[in-house]
Order: C-alpha cells, then structure tokens, then sequence
C-alpha cells in the first residue's frame, strides 16, 4: 500500500507539473543588431515615452493606438472641403482647410469593392498619427475608429500639386547627379524613421514621394504600412496581416512569394526607386505583370542596368540600388547603412571629390578618413 501511495503521488505530480515550451527559433533583426534598450535611445521622443508601442502586448486589444500620444478624434464641422485632388481604388482626395490650415483630405469611399482591404487601409494611415519627420507627410487628424461606417476621413498637411512619378515623366525637369543624391537621402531618412517607429511602408514608389515648394521631397500614403516587432522586424501580435499588396514591380521577392513583410521590403523597394531615378522609366516597361512577378522570384529578374561609364560617383550609386534589390532580405543594406553611405556621398560631393578620393597624390588627413568611411561602411553592405 505504501509504495502504490507513492507511485500515484510520483504520478500526480508529474501530470501538474507543465512541460516548459520549446524556445523560439531566433530570426535576423533586420532593424539592427543594437539591444531594444540601446535602440530607442536614437528613436523620436514619441517613441522613448511610449517604448511599449515598439514591443509585443500581452493585451487582447487590437487597435493601433496602444501607449501612443494621440488618437483620431476629427470632428467634420472643422474641415472645409475645396476642389478634388486626385482619386483612387479606397478614396478620393481633396484640398481642403483644418483650423485655419490649408490640408489635403482624404475621404474613403463608403462602397467599395474590397471592405476589409480598405478598413485595413484605413487603419494604416491611422499609424503614423504620431509621426514627426520632415521627410513624411504629416497626418494631423483622423476619424474615431468606432465612427468609421459613418465616412472616414483623414487629414493630412498639403504638400504640393507634384510627386516624383511625375517629376521623372517630364522632360524639362533636369535631375542631375546632386539632386538625385538628395532625393535618395531624404528617402532613406524618411524610411529610417519609419523603420524605428516599428513601421513599415511597404508601398515606396515614386507615385508615393511627393515635392515640396522647396524641391525637397515628403514620403506619403501609408495606406499599405504594416506596425512591426522591434526584435523580430516582422509584423506584431497587435496587427493582422494585411490584404493589401502595394505596386507589383516595387514589391520585394519574398512578398510576391507570400512571406510576412519586414522592413528589408522597403529597401527593395528603395533600390527600384533610386534605379528609376537614373533611368527615368518605368520598371519593366508594359511587360505582362505575371511574366514580371514569375522571372523577379525564380530568375532573379531586375531592371536594366544603364551604362555608367567610368563616372566614380555613378558607379557607387549603382553599386548601392543593385545592393538594395538582392534577392535575399538579409543581403540588403538597413536604412540605417543607407544613411550612412548617402550622408557620406553627399559630405564628399560628386564626381570631382570622388575623383580626389581616388588619387594617390590627395594625401590630407580628411581624405583619409572619407576613404576609411566609405570603404568600411560598403564593407558592412556587401558581409
């Protein structure tokens, strides 16, 4: 009798006793090899204060706004509504004045073809509510979530009349070696930010990149974006993933193949662009989009590569587009290495400073240290 007591108290205790769970397969971090304490440290004040945006919640909750610093709350009756502006597969939008500010509103359809996708837009603008970069269009207001069957609007800063899309189709604009350099910089910048505010844009393309009066540029329409997991760089627990697709020859290879998005997409995406900006065409041409979309993931297929010449500083910037375009996520520069290699390009100059590095009679300690700069940081790109 004792020792059958014994054999069910044994037994007893091992079924209360839980089986720890295997632990996690650790992934890349494609923000940065940086802990998450360090990280937010280079983060937007918004995003110090409320550090628990960037991390996994343990809550139910879904909406976006978890510890953000602000929430949609427009009251129509503060928007005065001018001429249309343009239009889309969600909306259309307007030039408009809020609180004595003159904005574009955008005013999503109350029929649409795809409910959930354009809810699911709809919410992705909400994202970047709290977003302060002079190189994003800055969201000002937006309607409650529980009122959105009623008409969504959201509010944006008004811009300008022109994007990028436009700007390379005219012939007349002149887009020289200086002013590509700072387009590129500013695009990075704004994906930079983007990136260590947890989101991901996922819909870059020159349409979506629109001028200021000051020919300095705004990256705008997150209706595509995805929140992200600081230490994965995927997609967190708060967002589902999305139905939305972006523009097919901007779209990353493990996308079209159906792999959760992570900000390594925007780079792909950042080096279409920066190629479009040299090339001054549109990826692919009229090519059939499923003939495109079979040859990008199984035959490596990208745009064609322009003749450089022996320009130093067109090779570079060459060498930085073909980097960001790789097949593999992990091969692709951060915007972080974007930054550095651009803000580096554009300390040095063009063509004749490139020229200067790369003369062997130039012996000036500051070409030395540009020299150290630029070799280590393509050096950190190509690992």
């Amino acid at each position: 009798m004792v020792a059958g007591e014994k054999l069910r108290r044994s037994l007893a205790s091992r079924q209360s006793y839980k089986t720890p769970p295997d632990p996690p397969l650790k992934r890349r971090r494609t923000i940065n090899s940086l802990t998450r304490d360090n990280l937010l440290r280079y983060c937007s004040p918004e995003v110090r204060r409320n550090s628990s945006f960037c991390s996994p919640s343990k809550s139910n909750v879904t909406s976006p706004f978890i510890n953000s610093p602000n929430v949609p709350n427009l009251s129509k009756e503060d928007v005065q509504l001018g001429t249309l502006l343009g239009f889309g597969g969600f909306g259309s939008v307007f030039h408009g004045v809020y609180k004595k500010r003159v904005v574009a509103v955008k005013i999503l359809h109350k029929i649409g073809k795809n409910k959930t996708a354009q809810f699911q837009s709809y919410k992705a603008e909400l994202r970047i509510l709290y977003f302060k970069s002079p190189y994003v269009v800055k969201s000002l207001n937006a309607t409650p979530l529980d009122r959105y069957d009623e008409g969504a609007w959201v509010v944006m800063e008004f811009v300008g009349h022109r994007n990028l899309q436009q700007l390379l189709n005219d012939p007349d604009e002149h887009m020289d070696q200086s002013r590509r350099l700072k387009f590129a910089l500013q695009i990075a910048q704004a994906l930079h930010y983007a990136h260590t505010n947890c989101v991901v844009h996922l819909d870059l393309k020159p349409a979506n990149i629109f001028l200021t009066g000051n020919d300095d540029i705004k990256l705008g329409d997150f209706g595509c974006c995805q929140q992200i997991d600081l230490e994965t760089g995927i997609p967190s627990p708060l967002d589902e993933r999305s139905n939305l697709t972006g523009t097919f020859a901007y779209r990353a290879p493990e996308l079209l193949k159906g792999h959760a998005p992570t900000t390594q997409a925007d780079i792909y995406s950042f080096g279409i662009t920066s190629w479009q900006m040299f090339a001054r065409e549109n990826p692919y041409g009229d090519q059939n989009q499923h003939m495109v979309i079979f040859c990008v993931v199984s035959q490596n297929l990208r745009p064609s590569l322009p003749d450089v010449k022996d320009d130093p500083f067109e090779s570079m910037y060459q060498d930085l587009y073909t980097q960001c375009w790789r097949a593999l996520p992990e091969d692709r520069p951060t915007s972080g290495d974007l930054l550095n290699i651009l803000k580096l390009s554009k300390t040095m100059g063009i063509s004749s400073s490139y020229q200067q590095l790369h003369d062997k009679q130039t012996n000036s300690c500051l070409t030395d240290i540009h020299l150290y700069l630029y070799y280590s940081v393509m050096a950190c790109c190509t690992e």
